[in-house]
């Protein structure tokens, strides 16, 4: 499991009324009755109205997201397909490993090959002179296991994909992905939950004159 969370938040709709039972989803809606229309706690409380603007008429399950990497990314998928944007390789030789015995392997590195890693997040980064991302990596695979530690050894490059990695890997556990001239709005890349796993998506809907019913909200079961 990759160390590489932020709830996008959940509601929780005190009480009862007459209206669709939601049952008990886990974490976020909670066991109760929601009435279509009705306004949810904190957001949008203040409007007044029918079941009209600023209330959601009704939530739907879009589907479940599949982690194995520890992260989660929003973006566009236009820009995952354009590789001045979304770039397979960056400009960097590197790898980064992590795990139980990381700081046991450190020290090691240090001792018998003068390599100082340096930490990345969570992770520790290491560049060896000579070799690229992949052969630095397999180099301390073969080491760990002589050694016998227990590290995850990973190539790092400075990919898109690494970026996102590291954004995860920071003390808010997720951030901002930029263009590359430095404007925000790339992506959003976060750790979900406690990492791997398989996590529920939630649509929440809501009337707009003109346009009809539109999604209004998203919400990621978490926890």
């Amino acid at each position: 499991m990759s160390p590489r969370s932020v709830c996008l938040g959940s509601l929780k709709l005190p009480g009862f009324c007459p209206g669709v039972h939601t049952g008990s989803h886990g974490a976020g809606m909670g066991s109760g009755w929601w009435c279509p229309g009705q306004v949810w706690p904190g957001l949008g409380a203040s409007r007044k109205g029918g079941c009209g603007v600023g209330r959601y008429v009704r939530k739907r399950k879009l589907g479940v997201v599949a982690v194995d990497s520890g992260c989660l990314v929003v973006v566009d998928p236009s820009y995952v397909s354009d590789g001045r944007l979304w770039p397979r390789r960056g400009r960097e030789e590197c790898a980064d490993f992590w795990g139980a015995d990381a700081e046991e392997f450190r020290d090691f590195l240090g001792r018998l090959h003068g390599i100082e890693p340096e930490a990345a997040g969570e992770v520790w980064r290491v560049r060896v002179r000579g070799k690229t991302a992949e052969e630095a990596a397999g180099w301390l695979k073969e080491l760990a296991a002589v050694w016998r530690l227990r590290v995850v050894c990973t190539p790092y490059t400075g990919s898109a994909q690494d970026a996102a990695y590291d954004v995860c890997s920071g003390p808010a556990r997720g951030g901002q992905l930029c263009f590359p001239d430095g404007r925000p709005g790339l992506a959003v890349a976060f750790a979900p939950g406690i990492g791997d796993g398989l996590y529920e998506v939630w649509a929440y809907y809501r009337e707009e004159p003109g346009w009809g019913e539109r999604v209004a909200r998203v919400e990621l079961r978490l926890l």
